[in-house]
Formats: C-alpha cells, structure tokens, sequence
C-alpha cells in the first residue's frame, strides 16, 4: 500500500513537471519569428514621429507595375479611409536593391486611430496583401517574407477523422441524449473528432423553416433547449472523451440572430445602423471595430472551455470582411492560452489557399479545402482535371504549420445537392481520394451509409436520418479507410507533402495513381475516374511485397489485408468508378510503443526518461519515434509523457 502511495505521488509528481513545461514550451514558442516564402517583402511601418507613418514595400520580378495602398483607420472595414478611393494611392518609387527588386515608399503625416488597416494592391489588384498595424505589434497576411507578432498554430501531425453532426438530424429524438447513445457507433466508425453544428437557441425574428438557422444564434451562453440542458451537453462530452473522442463546437462570429440577448442588452455591439449581411434577413452584424465586441466573444467562446470542456471550435464565415484578420489572431492566441494544459484546435470555414491568404499566419490549424471540393464538383467527368488538383493541393507549400479540411460534402453541399448530384458515379472513388492524398477528411452524418447519395438534410426543418437505409459498398468503404487512416503510417496528416506524396505514371488518363510515404510504410492508391473499365500499366511502384487493403472488387469485405507481389512496373484493372487500396510496411507494434528503456513492459522509468529527453532537446532519432510517439501524432511530445503516464494509471 505505501508503495502504490508513493507511485500515485510519483505520478502526480511528474503531472506538476508536464504543466510547468507546458506553460515553459508555450510561451517560448509565442517568442518565436515566423518565416514564409516571399514573393514580395513588406516591412515594419514605422511611426517616424508622433504624427507620421512610414511603410515600405519591397517588389520582385513579378511585380509589374507601380503598387498602390489602400488605408483605413480605427477599424479594418473600409468605412474610414484615409486618401484616395479603392485601391489606393500610388506608392512612391524609392530605388532598387542589390538584388534588383524595387522599393516603394508611402508616408502619411497626421494622426491615425489604431490598428490601422493597410492593402497593398499591384499588377492591376492580381496581387494583394494586407497587413494591419496596431499599438501592440503589427500583423501581415499573406505570402511575405518576415512575420512577427502572429499567431502560433498548435497543429500537429495526426491520423483524425471529423465528424459534423447536426442534432436535429442525427436522431429521431434530435437530443444531445440521444446522439450520446449513438457515440459508440460513431468510435465504431472510426470518428476522432465530433464537430456539433451550433448548439445554442435560433433565432425566432425572421426564422427560415421550422426550426430557424443553426447559424442565427439567440444566447450565445445558453443550449438549444430542443436539444437538452448544459448538463446534457457536459454529459455528452464527457462521453465522447472517454471514448477518446475530441468534440469541436460550431461558433457564429460574424453575426447574431436578431433577437439575440445582445440586442437588448449590448445593443454598443452592433454596428450604429443595424444590418443584415449578405442578405440575410435573420441576422445583424456585430461591429468588430469595437474592443467591447472582441472581448465578448472572446470570453463567450472561454465560457464553453470551462462549462463543457470543448476541445475546439469550428468558426463560421471567417472570411467576413467585417471581422478584422488581427481579432483571430486575438482569439485564437486566446483560447489557446487560456488553460496551459488543455489543447484547443481550431478549424476556420474559409479557403485560406484562395480567397482568404490573409488568415493563414492567424493560428489556425485547420482551414476548408473549399477550392478542391469545388475543382472535383467541376470536374466529375474530367480524370486529368482532378489530377492536377490533387497537384495543386499537395503542392501548396503554404500549408506547412496549419492543415486543411478534406471533403465531399457538408451541411451547406447537403442543403443543395445530393452526392450523385455532385459527383456522379465517382462518388466512391473521390471518398477514397478525400481520405488518402492529404489532411484530415470530414464526413458529414449520413454520408458514411451513402443516405446522402440522392437525400437532402434540411437544417431549417427537421429531416431525421434514416439509419436502416444502408449502402453497404459506401459504408464498408468508409470503414475500411478510416481503419486503415488510424493504423497506416503513410496516411498521417502532416505538412511535410512534397516529399512523401508521389504522383505516377498509368498510361491511361481515366487511371489516377499515387503512392504516400511515412517513415518505413507506403501505400498506393489506384482510382479509374472514367466511365469505362481501365486495363493499365502503373509505373515507378516499388516492386515486392505488398498488402491489398481495400478493394472496390471485394469491399463487402471491409477493410482486408491480402498479400500481393507488385511489380516496378504493374498491370491494373478496374471497373469504372473503382479503387484500390494498398500498402507494405507494418505500424510500430503496440507493445514497443512507450517502451522507452527497451526492457519489454511499460514503467514509471520509461515515463522518468522520456521527460528527461524532452528536456535535453535533441532530435528525435527513428527508434525513440517509434517508442516515445505514444500518441500517433507524428511526434514525441509532453503530450505523450501524458498519454504515457494515463497508460500507467490505468495498469495499476
């Protein structure tokens, strides 16, 4: 007994140490200078005395005509400018460098309310970046050279899968109750995230359908009374992590219903006329050029951290040019400060890769592949379309400390269009596409049973799904790649894409076919994107043996692991719309991982030297990657001193 004491101590011990490090870790990363590739620099603006503001611009070669800035101050609406109309003044050219590229000079002499918003506009606007100066720093979004005082993404390498579950829909009852009954299902499945789409009470002045817009939200403290209680909600959480679950909540931002509690009683919120943007007549705009705004949302969305032990949000419309890019960069920082040993994930509903750039340095970790779920949508019938967008997404390099969402179809897809709709006969195919090129692949309910294949979810009105309407060849499809995401290697999401995503040649344009990497296992993904049966030759493949894990031949099946000897150079068929799934090298075994010290059990030494390397800071050599990376996440971490020493509990 006095040993099991001073084990339990020892533990607690080592839990004081993990928090200590966590805060130690944390805030020296936020010293950090961030460096992305530039195409063209924009340096720190200076205020050169109490009244004058000096920016500069610096131009490479692929800027071709004099640059112009657009500014405003106090706010980043556009609704106090300063000077000319849109896109601005032209900038004075002040020399070139060494190097070639040319300096552009803009002052202005007189007083500016802070932050001030800055848009560098060049080649007629095809280029574009803003930048916003404030009293604390400054923020620059886009591609540029130098960034300071942005946010720090806590990304990092995984094997997730996310789940977006509408309430209403999800079950008959459309309770937080009920869908906890159905969380085995889900783990069954193989769901690590669940994203609920907005759980607080919609709005009732202007309501859409029957049940008003999950994205006009009333009380943004309160639950949806249809769904169940705070307790509810707490009782749901708890039981999706005790079942290793993450649940991510659905934040509305940008704008409230118009009867939300704020109206009344913060009515300094909203912007001095009352608006609804984009038409929406159930909603007015909050006014972000307000601090009194930022800070109550900010603590609105702490208010979840601490009453139901959220792990993320997912944010709505993030690309709303009435939400300043630095008020993120405020939350994010924020909400990922706010308790130092629990880890906020945070999910953007915006393609940072095309219309939003400027959002990319503000800390998220995961932002829509909106643009690839488009280019699939637009190019069903087009093999050699969607093979250069799979090029474009993994080639992307600005994705490297924040990762995207991967998906076919969502609540907003849904709303307006069935899966057959969209993608046709490749439906199948672009799932195992979605799941196996890159990031982390979303399912939305009812997808994994192909419901959605000719079925429309209404979130204005209640349209329950039907769980015993089953397509087995999706469902078995979707089983089998989420399997095979958790326990391949080669399927981590990660930043490092350019090397461990390789890109062969088929001989045939209706064949797509590719290989991922990742330490020592490999898997090789076949797709026929035609309408007919292809019989064709895939080269550059690493001859041996390998594992047939999915197979559109054989997918009644599930997830298989059928020994096979591939060739360099290999022969394939498949069906239209089919797809293959293989794979060779074998994941670390579990017994060795936490095994640290190599003596075949897992002890409170193992956990004693695993701190100790963390603290050492030397590189991570394969053999304590394998062993120390108790997590899966890619990585050794205090995080896996964590889940080492739950492992240890939990044996004793």
């Amino acid at each position: 007994m006095g040993f099991m004491c001073t084990f339990v101590k020892t533990l607690q011990n080592y839990y004081d140490m993990i928090t200590r490090m966590r805060r130690r870790l944390f805030f020296a990363i936020m010293m950090m200078v961030t460096t992305l590739t530039a195409m063209s620099a924009v340096y720190e603006p200076s205020l050169t005395s109490d009244s004058e503001v000096c920016v500069f611009f610096e131009a490479n070669g692929t800027v071709n005509d004099t640059p112009k800035i657009w500014v405003w101050a106090g706010n980043t609406d556009g609704k106090l400018y300063v000077g000319t109309d849109w896109p601005g003044a032209a900038m004075t050219y002040m020399g070139d460098t060494q190097s070639g590229n040319k300096i552009y000079k803009w002052t202005y002499t007189g007083s500016l309310a802070m932050p001030t918003g800055l848009i560098f506009t060049w080649n007629n606007q095809g280029g574009r970046v803003d930048l916003s100066y404030t009293n604390h720093g400054y923020y620059v979004m886009g591609q540029l050279t130098k960034v300071i005082g942005v946010g720090e993404s806590t990304f990092v390498p995984n094997h997730h899968v996310i789940y977006e579950l509408d309430l209403y829909n999800f079950t008959s009852q459309g309770t937080l109750a009920a869908a906890q009954q159905r969380l085995d299902y889900l783990k069954d499945l193989g769901v690590d995230v669940v994203w609920l789409m907005p759980i607080h009470p919609r709005g009732i002045l202007g309501r859409i359908g029957t049940l008003g817009s999950p994205y006009a939200p009333r009380d943004y403290y309160a639950v949806n009374s249809d769904f169940g209680t705070l307790a509810d909600l707490q009782a749901f959480v708890a039981a999706a992590h005790s079942r290793g679950m993450q649940v991510w909540l659905d934040w509305v931002a940008n704008h409230t219903a118009k009867d939300n509690v704020w109206i009344t009683q913060h009515r300094d919120y909203y912007n001095s006329t009352l608006t609804s943007p984009n038409g929406y007549n159930d909603v007015y705009q909050l006014d972000y050029s307000k601090e009194a705004t930022q800070v109550a949302m900010i603590n609105a969305m702490e208010y979840w951290i601490d009453n139901a032990d959220i792990d993320g949000f997912r944010c709505d419309y993030i690309s709303s040019n009435t939400i300043p890019t630095a008020f993120w960069t405020r939350a994010i920082t924020a909400l990922k400060e706010y308790k130092p040993d629990k880890t906020i994930t945070m999910l953007g509903e915006g393609d940072m890769a095309n219309s939003v750039p400027r959002l990319l340095v503000c800390g998220w970790d995961y932002d829509y592949a909106w643009g690839f779920q488009s280019a699939l949508v637009n190019n069903k019938n087009n093999p050699a379309g969607v093979l250069a967008q799979c090029k474009n997404l993994v080639g992307d390099l600005r994705f490297t400390d924040i990762s995207r969402m991967v998906y076919l179809t969502n609540h907003d897809q849904n709303y307006n269009s069935s899966m057959n709709t969209q993608y046709g006969n490749n439906a199948y195919a672009f799932t195992v596409l979605t799941f196996t090129l890159y990031g982390m692949p979303m399912l939305y309910n009812g997808q994994e049973t192909g419901y959605l294949m000719s079925r429309k979810l209404d979130y204005f009105n209640r349209t329950p799904i039907n769980w015993n309407s089953v397509d087995n060849k999706m469902l078995n499809t979707v089983k089998a790649l989420t399997a095979l995401k958790h326990s391949c290697d080669a399927l981590i999401d990660n930043g490092d894409r350019a090397s461990e995503v390789t890109f062969l040649s088929t001989g045939n344009n209706n064949l797509v076919a590719y290989t991922r990497h990742h330490n020592d296992q490999t898997a090789l993904i076949v797709l026929n994107l035609g309408s007919s049966t292809v019989n064709s030759v895939v080269t550059g493949l690493e001859a041996g043996e390998w594992k047939l894990a999915i197979d559109v031949d054989n997918i009644a099946a599930g997830l298989t692991a059928i020994p096979v000897t591939l060739n360099s150079t290999q022969s394939i068929t498949l069906p239209a719309g089919g797809y293959k799934v293989y794979y060779k090298g074998e994941p670390t075994p579990e017994w060795q991982n936490g095994d640290i010290d190599h003596d075949h059990e897992i002890s409170i030494n193992d956990v004693s030297m695993l701190i100790s390397f963390l603290l050492s800071r030397t590189p991570v050599e394969p053999e304590l990657l394998m062993r120390g990376d108790i997590d899966h996440d890619g990585e050794v971490s205090i995080n896996d001193v964590t889940a080492l020493i739950d492992i240890l509990l939990r044996g004793h």
